[in-house]
């Protein structure tokens, strides 16, 4: 595998499970996040959290929302194109999804109150200390799954392996009835002689076939917040967030074997095609506070509580299989699918994170930015009904001994001249797992830049993502064989985001 030095790579290594079980690969799509929202707040590569009065800051740092001196109505739409290029088997695809998307849309409504009046002998003024409390409302995106892969090539091994492995043990009634069930319906693996909880198949482990594969996914996380902020004599900004998130995750793969090469005499080709879908949503509390140390120097420090994700997942499959049987002497085609479509409820506990920040002001000139996410992806847990305990503990283990602890790391720097912004960005995400991949860098790295133009009365800001990772991605993984089928998947994302935005109540 030949990596490039100058690439930037975040490595998740997937495997198709045709079963549809839940797996860590499921608890960690859910738990890793990157700050989205305003197209300002991601020019600067999301380091937002010190310096506040923009709106992705009420899912980051919510005392954000008290730096508010007017109110606000802002929306952002974007628009993404993912590029995959995969390889397999020494094969090389490429596939272009473009997606429009929404990665923001909020409201904030700030209180301008600095005086109270009392009543007595003679009329006095009573300035208050706290000034008044900033109200938010809206909704900032916070994970992207949009994505297509195709890969394809000839490599020793099957998938029926993975089929006779896991059907042995288990009669035909007891076989899974949107996997090995169709499987066996369909003639790909049959009995033994000796025994009905023996499975042969007709293609053995050393055979030699054409694979190809394509899979789909679209959808994200978005986050519906609700806040509320105030600040102490401008000096110490405090807010607090009610965070809703929806999740939304619709996959589509199609898997097909062919026997180009003539190695069996019975088997021709399959299809496998499987549709997955899961929805859901979880609460979390978020509190911040941003401290004015200075006319330069500003900090601020955050606290997200765990997100409990209620999900469901729908599921359905089919399997097409072409045989030639020698008593028939023509192919013959079988085609199997479930009765119904599968249901399953379950939860996610994603891990709580910590952000420190900070910014450095250049009067009149702009600011620099900084700040650092703690989160310990080892921690978040898989929730399973009763019946599923053993298999709930059993993912639970593999996610403490996958995933561990990261530090994220976001910098932007801000340029003002007159009414016009220049913005430039940088993030590292630090690998999420405990052992990296050999030879590979799964640290996520993103670059980013944009301008902006801010009036008396309005503002719009217009911002350019890029980042690259990688992924090892199995099609299917059978308990024990000589042959791992694995493509190496590259994708490059941009992002091309606007903010347009309306200032009310202004001084």
């Amino acid at each position: 595998m030949v990596i490039m030095k100058n690439s930037f790579f975040f490595v998740f290594v997937f495997c198709a499970v045709f079963a549809f079980g839940q797996s860590d690969v499921d608890v960690f799509r859910y738990s890793f996040l990157q700050p989205g929202g305003t197209a300002r707040t991601m020019a600067l590569g999301g380091a937002f959290g010190a310096i506040g009065a923009d709106f992705s800051t009420l899912s980051s740092n919510p005392a954000g929302i008290g730096v508010y001196r007017s109110s606000s109505l802002m929306f952002s739409p974007s628009l993404n194109f993912t590029n995959a290029s995969s390889t397999f088997a020494g094969t090389n695809t490429s596939k272009l999804r473009v997606r429009p998307n929404v990665f923001n849309i909020g409201v904030v409504f700030a209180n301008k109150r600095n005086k109270k009046h009392v009543r007595s002998n003679e009329d006095q003024v009573i300035i208050s200390k706290w000034k008044g409390v900033n109200f938010g409302m809206g909704f900032n995106r916070l994970a992207n799954f949009n994505r297509k892969v195709s890969f394809e090539g000839t490599s020793r091994g099957t998938i029926t392996e993975r089929y006779v492995q896991a059907a042995n043990g288990l009669t035909p009634n007891q076989l899974n009835a949107f996997d090995t069930g169709l499987a066996f319906d369909a003639g790909l693996i049959y009995n033994s002689d000796l025994t009905p909880t023996v499975y042969e198949a007709d293609l053995g482990p050393n055979d030699e076939v054409f694979k190809s594969h394509t899979l789909e996914s679209k959808g994200g996380i978005d986050e519906l917040v609700i806040s509320l902020g105030t600040n102490y004599e401008y000096k110490l900004y405090l807010g607090a967030t009610i965070g809703v998130q929806f999740v939304n995750y619709e996959e589509e793969t199609a898997y097909r074997e062919n026997d180009l090469q003539g190695v069996d005499s019975v088997f021709n080709n399959l299809l496998i095609e499987n549709e997955f879908v899961t929805s859901g949503l979880g609460a979390n509390v978020k509190i911040g506070a941003i401290y004015r140390i200075n006319k330069q120097f500003r900090a601020g420090l955050a606290f997200h509580s765990p997100t409990n994700l209620s999900l469901t997942d729908t599921f359905s499959s089919y399997l097409e299989t072409t045989l030639n049987y020698p008593d028939i002497n023509v192919p013959a085609t079988y085609t199997e699918e479930p009765p119904n479509t599968g249901v399953y409820e379950y939860r996610v506990v994603s891990p709580m994170r910590a952000i420190l920040s900070g910014a450095y002001f250049i009067p009149k000139k702009g600011f620099l930015s900084v700040e650092a996410e703690w989160v310990n992806y080892g921690s978040a847990r898989l929730r399973l009904p009763e019946a599923d305990d053993n298999y709930e503990a059993t993912v639970n283990t593999e996610v403490k001994r996958k995933y561990g602890q990261a530090i994220n790391l976001r910098a932007g720097a801000e340029y003002a001249f007159e009414k016009y912004r220049a913005r430039l960005g940088y993030a590292y995400y630090m690998s999420p797992f405990k052992v990296d991949v050999p030879e590979i860098n799964s640290a996520k790295q993103q670059i980013s830049g944009g301008f902006g133009y801010n009036s008396k009365k309005y503002f719009i800001d217009l911002a350019y993502i890029i980042e690259t990772r990688s992924e090892l991605y199995l099609p299917y993984s059978p308990e024990s064989s000589p042959n791992n089928q694995i493509a190496s998947n590259n994708f490059t994302r941009h992002n091309v985001v606007l903010t347009a935005g309306f200032k009310f109540n202004t001084d």
